[in-house]
């Protein structure tokens, strides 16, 4: 094994000498750089308290530099570092391994940043959410469609791994997705709109709205309630195809057990391809080519 957990994770209250130990710490190789904006959506959540009580450090010995590296904690040392007064029920779990070369540490690294995205995306998701009046009364089923939407939008099908649960998260406090989250709320509240809870089918309703947002609720709105006048229009091929299509990754992928599976990348691309023939007045049968740039929203 390329690391090794020298002991068992400890409980420790947190005091301020002990996150300054940890802030100032060598980081990891990879270490993503210090977010202001990270840093004040945490603050944010302690005042109002949804700040979680525990915290996950790490810091691990490399034998080959004979140094020892912080693997995780960046923001939350670095914060509770900067306070006046630390809440007394704050702890951290703290967990030390041993590592031979810096390769290992990037690794261990690595399992660090996996793991928030497995275990806390939601609590991050829901810190952020908090902080703003427009998203704090959001259904977290909501938030976490709308961050994980505008993710693949912007990283495409791998979003999940090219990017944390905070860093996605960080996307609500820009003005333009909390908008977009107040729309989404509304459109995937209406009933029998199951089919388009899905990763894929929210990016595209991002670059849709993004686009043209009257035309966005119109097309989406068709969708949901398959009120075009005819089976042949783009709203209603999509409707169908979505219906008995489900996503075989992520988000959707059980909602119904019979469908056929089609991967992220498709269900988004058909979207847009249905979006671009109700824009344009135009029929479209849907054909997917896996190899294909996906089309521009028109």
């Amino acid at each position: 094994m390329s690391f090794v957990l020298t002991e068992r994770p400890k409980n420790v209250r947190v005091t301020k000498a002990l996150a300054t130990e940890f802030r100032d710490m060598t980081p990891a190789p990879a270490d993503r750089e210090l977010s202001e904006q990270r840093l004040a959506a945490y603050r944010k959540a302690i005042e109002i308290g949804i700040f979680r009580p525990t915290v996950d450090w790490c810091r691990a010995y490399c034998e080959e530099t004979k140094s020892e590296y912080r693997v995780n904690g960046k923001h939350t040392s670095t914060l509770l570092s900067t306070l006046d007064s630390i809440p007394a029920e704050m702890t951290a779990c703290i967990s030390e391994y041993h590592c031979e070369s810096l390769d290992d540490v990037a690794k261990l690294y690595a399992t660090f940043d996996t793991n928030e995205q497995m275990r806390r995306a939601g609590d991050i998701y829901r810190i952020f959410a908090a902080i703003d009046p427009t998203t704090s009364s959001m259904p977290a089923r909501v938030v976490a469609l709308c961050v994980s939407g505008v993710a693949f939008f912007k990283h495409g099908s791998r979003y999940a791994s090219e990017t944390t649960a905070a860093g996605r998260a960080e996307l609500l406090l820009d003005g333009t997705v909390r908008q977009f989250a107040t729309w989404l709320a509304e459109i995937i509240a209406k009933k029998g709109s199951r089919h388009v809870h899905r990763v894929p089918v929210v990016a595209a309703m991002f670059a849709t709205w993004s686009k043209c947002r009257k035309d966005a609720t119109a097309f989406w709105t068709a969708v949901i309630d398959e009120t075009g006048t005819s089976p042949t229009l783009p709203d209603r091929r999509l409707a169908k195809w979505l219906i008995t299509h489900t996503v075989n990754s992520g988000s959707g992928a059980r909602q119904n057990a019979a469908s056929t599976r089609a991967a992220p990348r498709e269900v988004h691309v058909k979207s847009i391809i249905a979006w671009n023939a109700y824009r344009t007045g135009s029929t479209t049968d849907l054909k997917y080519y896996p190899n294909a740039k996906t089309p521009a929203v028109k």
